[in-house]
Formats: C-alpha cells, sequence, structure tokens
C-alpha cells in the first residue's frame, strides 16, 4: 500500500478541528496496538494537553497524511528539553520508509537546539519498534514491567490504595512498573500475584549515528 512521503509539522497548540481528529485517531490506534486491554483516550483530553503543553519544554511533531484520505499516517514527536524522541507508523504502511523520512526533522531540530543524544522508548507488544532501533543502530537498556493483579486486593497493598479500589468496584486489574535489575521489587510484586504484562526498552542514539543514517539513505535533514 503506497502513500504520501508529505511532511508537515503538526501546530498542537493551534491545530484546526480535523487536524486535531486525525492525529487523536491516529494515536488511538497505536494505544490499541501497545495496551489492547485499555479504553482510548478522549479526543478533548489529547486536545487539552496539547495546548496546555509548556513552553519549555519544545514540545515539536511532525506527521505524514494519507494521499487520499484525511488520515495521519505516521507520526514523529520530540521533546527537546530532555531530548526525547517518538516515531510511529501504523502497521499497514511499516516497511516503506516513513519512520527513516520523519528521523529527518527530528535530527535538524534537535542539531539547531545543541542536542548531541536521542532517547526513545519501545514496547514489547510492538516488535516494530525493536527493530527500527536495531536498523538505526541505537543502545538499548531494559525499562519497566507492569502486570495486571489477581482476584481481589493484594493484602500488602496500602490502605489509601486499598480505599481507592473500594471506591471503584468496577475495576478488574491493576498494573504497576519495575526495571528488571529492580530483584527485591519484583519478588514483592510476584509475591503480590503480579504477572508480567509487557517490557518496555529505553533506548539512546546519537544525533551524529541518526545523521550518518539518513545520509546513507540519501534522506537529506529539513
Amino acid at each position: 500500500m503506497k502513500s504520501s512521503t508529505e511532511i508537515r509539522e503538526f501546530d498542537f497548540r493551534q491545530a484546526r478541528p480535523e487536524e486535531y481528529e486525525a492525529v487523536g485517531a491516529f494515536l488511538d490506534r497505536l494505544r490499541a496496538e501497545r495496551d489492547p486491554d485499555d479504553p482510548p483516550i478522549p479526543l478533548e483530553e489529547r486536545i487539552r494537553r496539547w495546548q496546555h503543553m509548556p513552553a519549555h519544554i519544545g514540545f515539536q511533531s511532525w506527521v505524514i497524511w494519507h494521499r487520499e484520505r484525511p488520515e495521519v499516517i505516521a507520526e514523529a514527536e520530540l521533546i527537546v528539553h530532555v531530548a526525547d524522541m517518538n516515531v510511529a507508523v501504523l502497521p499497514e504502511f511499516r516497511r516503506q520508509g516513513l519512520g527513516r523520512r520523519l528521523l529527518a526533522p527530528v535530527a535538524a531540530a534537535a542539531g539547531r537546539e545543541g542536542r548531541t543524544l536521542l532517547v526513545t522508548t519501545t514496547h514489547s507488544t510492538v516488535p516494530a519498534g525493536d527493530a527500527f532501533m536495531d536498523r538505526l543502530g541505537a543502545t538499548m537498556g531494559p525499562g519497566g514491567l507492569g502486570g495486571p493483579r489477581a482476584q481481589g486486593a493484594p493484602r500488602s497493598v496500602r490502605p489509601p490504595d486499598r480505599r481507592q479500589l473500594e471506591e471503584r468496584p468496577q475495576v478488574r486489574r491493576i498494573r504497576t512498573g519495575n526495571a528488571y535489575v529492580n530483584e527485591p521489587m519484583l519478588k514483592l510484586n510476584r509475591e503480590l500475584g503480579f504477572r508480567p504484562y509487557r517490557s518496555m526498552y529505553i533506548w539512546q542514539v546519537d544525533v551524529s549515528r541518526v545523521r550518518a543514517y539518513l545520509n546513507q539513505a540519501g534522506i537529506s535533514l529539513t
């Protein structure tokens, strides 16, 4: 399935309603793939977050629209303040070079701000993310580990947490997170009835490596 490769910056503070709707629908599809048990985030909530994003963090976003439909098929984000990037493409449009093309404005923006290193995260439920980082030559470290709870509240949950569960009888599962290196906390979670749900990995890559990767692919920075 071929698509347009025109990259447009997404003005998250002053976008048109149809742009908000398209980007929100795109993010909901990615969320359903990454966290299939979680409900979509209401569009109104997303818009409030975008419009009240603190200016000092330097949040920027770029999107690729479908050639024929008002649909976002790929997006990249950069939070300059912490050099945190995210590149995502809908499943049916992957392996067409869209993610690689979206790296160009990310690397250019990071370079303008004097950033020499970028970080990002991937999830075990979306193997394409790890494959993309491998091709880029990024290095990986372990991230969080979470899991749903067993029937009934764990006996060792602190009283405020137990009260919150009792006030929300519709809640069937709770999720927590731990680094793989934190064995004492992992042991405690196992004793409380938690089981692994998904893994999150933290990656880092030099901006110079991203530039070299793009140059080899014949993509110029924008």
